[in-house]
């Protein structure tokens, strides 16, 4: 093996660059195009904007309505206070003129019965009488003014409480629409983050497969002696990492674009850095939970379940899709999709770092169970 790569090792190369153009072309092939990507995006982007901006508008009429109901609040109080006083007032008034009459029929031969009684002329009787209707149409008018105002004070606290129930009532509406935008906002931007997540991956992509073909024309200049004597064994490194006797045949999968690659990238984040079979080891214990009623029946549904994938919730996921998973991850990726499974975690449903100290099998620095 050590041998074969010294002496084919710019055909191996080549080779490599050839498999990753193909694996491009696959992914052309599957997923939407860059441009469509990029439309969509954009259409994703203005929508949230617009939502946003609808939103915002909303929250300020909210507070512009609950203002209002503060307002009246406080004259709904300030007219509970003057009511509370016209009562008292026109109670007062109603006791003195009580208490008058009182007076004027227990004591006939004093006061005002008196002073109309016992006046000297004609001229002063008359003053007298009318002197005392004065003082009993002062205490009507007055009775009927403070009877008035409680009445007028009644009906404007009547007004105001309908207002204040019409206002909330409005108020309780917005806050219903507003609730709605947030929920069409939350699905707008989770649109777009998909979008997003997807054209970073495509970018990321083209961007290997640019170097790659730096690379694939850099060797061919040099290579084509040693693809001519090799050319037999230039056929086994294009296969290696398929995982020879450990692996077997399983369930193939439909997996959409968007899930193929959030695969990709959580093998990488889980056994990155290691070997193909690492990877596959990885993917075969999700299609494990896919194909178990224990679990989601999704890829996505297993990779987000609450407490099970440490890099969906410490920002390591969001990195690599930022930059778009490895070659090797998308081909074990890949391989686990069209049922290619590591026989020896075939019945695994989980996995720690093999540093953990839990019993099980260790493949690169996992140990599964």
């Amino acid at each position: 093996m050590i041998s074969f790569l010294k002496k084919g090792k710019g055909i191996s190369v080549l080779a490599f660059a050839t498999v990753l153009c193909m694996l491009f072309t696959y992914i052309s092939d599957a997923a939407p195009s860059r441009t469509e990507l990029q439309e969509k995006q954009n259409n994703a982007s203005a929508e949230v904007d617009s939502i946003e901006s609808r939103l915002s508008e909303l929250t300020s009429e909210i507070d512009s309505k609950a203002k209002q109901v503060d307002n009246l609040s406080e004259k709904i109080e300030d007219t509970k206070t003057k009511l509370a006083s016209a009562k008292v007032g026109e109670e007062l008034q109603y006791k003195k003129m009580k208490e008058r009459i009182r007076y004027m029929y227990e004591h006939g031969n004093t006061s005002m019965l008196e002073m109309i009684v016992t006046s000297k002329s004609m001229g002063e009787f008359l003053a007298n009488i009318e002197y005392v209707d004065n003082i009993n149409d002062y205490d009507r008018e007055s009775f009927e003014k403070l009877k008035k105002a409680r009445t007028n004070i009644e009906k404007t606290q009547e007004k105001l409480n309908s207002q204040k129930k019409e206002i909330t009532k409005i108020n309780q509406e917005l806050n219903e629409k507003a609730e709605t935008l947030k929920s069409q906002v939350a699905s707008a931007k989770l649109q777009l983050s998909d979008y997003t997540t997807q054209l970073n991956a495509i970018k990321a992509a083209e961007q290997k497969a640019n170097t790659a073909n730096g690379s694939k024309d850099t060797t061919s200049n040099s290579g084509n002696t040693s693809s001519k004597n090799n050319n037999s064994s230039n056929k086994k490194p294009s296969n290696s990492g398929g995982g020879g006797s450990n692996t077997s045949n399983g369930s193939s999968h439909n997996v959409n674009t968007s899930d193929r690659i959030l695969l990709a990238a959580i093998l990488e984040c889980e056994a990155g850095g290691e070997s193909f079979e690492a990877e596959l080891a990885v993917a075969t214990v999700i299609f494990n939970r896919v194909e178990s009623s224990r679990y989601p029946n999704t890829v996505r549904g297993v990779i987000f379940a609450s407490g099970q994938f440490s890099p969906t919730w410490n920002g390591s996921l969001d990195r690599v899709l930022a930059k778009g998973p490895t070659r090797t991850a998308f081909r074990a990726a890949d391989a686990a999709i069209g049922g290619k499974r590591d026989r020896r975690v075939i019945h695994c449903y989980s996995f720690n770092y093999a540093g953990s100290g839990v019993s099980g099998i260790t493949i690169g620095d996992n140990t599964f169970y």
